[in-house]
């Protein structure tokens, strides 16, 4: 019986010591989805200018398009040497049209109204935050579409997803979990962030060389 008692109390501490550490489980770096015209993105540098347009949500996902949309915003002016049309221009623009045509099949018809190289094209696929008595998990999936202007080719395209789910079994467990689900909205933009980071190491960038090309071409024709 104390064998018993004792060998019960000594699993009992293993737990909680094991518990007392919260476990972290985030989806390890495979590579994103992609398949690109490198031809005509980098060695040719065909495309100056990107215009990113309103993403499409999926029906579970209602709340994803503006936050996905804005983090990739964000990472490619941060790390690319494409002109992004300003999203306020965009918005200003199209909420003055219909809505069909913002759906890549229209995309002559938007051409009219939006000047740029590219139209950039979004889905949110997933979005979703999960909440248990000792874990808490985010997730998101999104799609994206580079479209040339001109002739409707997609030059450019991946689809990737995110995820984040923390959990555990120690005393302050449920506390945690809880915390995380309560900061969801921060939980979901840092996904959106991470996908879109590990996005730009597969999207093609315009040399700095061609940049300052351009620049001084403007200059000869003053």
């Amino acid at each position: 019986m104390v064998k018993y008692i004792k060998t019960t109390l000594f699993f009992l501490i293993i737990l909680l010591m094991a518990g007392c550490t919260l476990t972290v489980y985030e989806n390890p770096y495979l590579g994103i989805d992609y398949e690109s015209d490198h031809r005509k993105m980098a060695i040719e540098s065909t495309y100056k200018s990107i215009a990113i347009l309103p993403f499409f949500n999926s029906e579970k996902a209602i709340h994803g398009a503006e936050s996905a949309r804005r983090s990739l915003y964000g990472n490619i002016a941060s790390s690319k040497n494409y002109d992004l049309i300003p999203m306020r221009k965009i918005d200003n623009i199209v909420k003055r049209l219909p809505k069909k045509i913002l759906y890549p099949e229209n995309y002559k018809k938007l051409a009219k109204y939006i000047d740029a190289d590219l139209f950039c094209y979004g889905w949110v696929e997933k979005q979703e935050n999960s909440y248990g008595v000792f874990y808490a998990s985010t997730i998101v999936r999104v799609k994206i579409e580079l479209l040339d202007t001109k002739t409707g080719e997609v030059v450019w395209k991946a689809n990737d997803e995110r995820s984040r789910r923390v959990g555990g079994i120690g005393p302050y467990a449920m506390y945690t979990t809880h915390m995380e689900d309560y900061f969801w909205a921060r939980n979901i933009l840092n996904r959106y962030d991470e996908l879109f980071r590990d996005m730009m190491l597969v999207l093609p960038d315009r040399s700095v060389d061609w940049k300052l090309k351009d620049r001084l071409i403007e200059k000869l024709k003053k």
